[in-house]
């Protein structure tokens, strides 16, 4: 078994030299990876029920504070040479699926092979709303749409690609990944790609 720790993405200590500390002892005691959460904005008043704790409060409601996920993991690479980075879960609906490919690939160049990704759909109706984004019962097919964009658009030359929701013609993507990077996904109980396995 091999561990990993949550980052501080808000709060006191998500500051550039506390993050770039706490990645690197993270490293040094022989960690597995280094974890972010990810929300794009907290409203200020959130009735949705947070789905983790008893009582359904979201704990990072009373700031609205967070680094952006990728961004951040992005930055502590540069800081780091062997931890794994990890966006879990990153909630596919917050991003053009076309632009979140290229940022994961880059990320994985750049950390030369260290990424893991892990998705989902979220929880918040109240996020959705403000981005935009259908609501919270609508976003599983969304989710599935973009999952097959984004599968699509790591290797070098990308196939066309059409789904309900997003797709590309065909096109030159760079750069390419180091490795398949490992895709842990699921939503309703049950795997995003059932017959697949690990996605990239």
């Amino acid at each position: 078994m091999e561990y990993g720790f949550y980052l501080p993405n808000n709060g006191p200590t998500a500051t550039p030299e506390h993050l770039i500390t706490c990645a690197r002892r993270g490293e040094s005691l022989g960690f597995n990876c280094m974890v972010v959460g990810d929300h794009v904005i907290v409203p200020k008043n959130i009735a949705s029920s947070y789905p983790y704790p008893v009582g359904g409060e979201f704990p990072g409601a009373a700031s609205g504070e967070y680094l952006e996920q990728l961004t951040l993991l992005t930055f502590l690479a540069g800081a780091t040479e062997r931890i794994r980075l990890v966006p879990s879960v990153m909630i596919l609906p917050h991003r053009n699926p076309v632009l979140a490919a290229k940022v994961l690939a880059t990320m994985d160049v750049l950390s030369r092979g260290r990424l893991t990704v892990g998705v989902g759909v979220g929880w918040m109706e109240e996020e959705f709303e403000t981005l935009g984004l259908p609501p919270l019962p609508n976003v599983v097919p969304l989710a599935t749409s973009i999952s097959g964009s984004s599968k699509s658009s790591g290797p070098a030359m990308t196939p066309a690609s059409r789904g309900s929701i997003a797709g590309f013609p065909t096109s030159v993507s760079c750069p390419s990944r180091c490795k398949n990077p490992i895709l842990l996904s699921g939503w309703e109980g049950r795997p995003a790609w059932p017959s697949d396995g690990p996605q990239s």
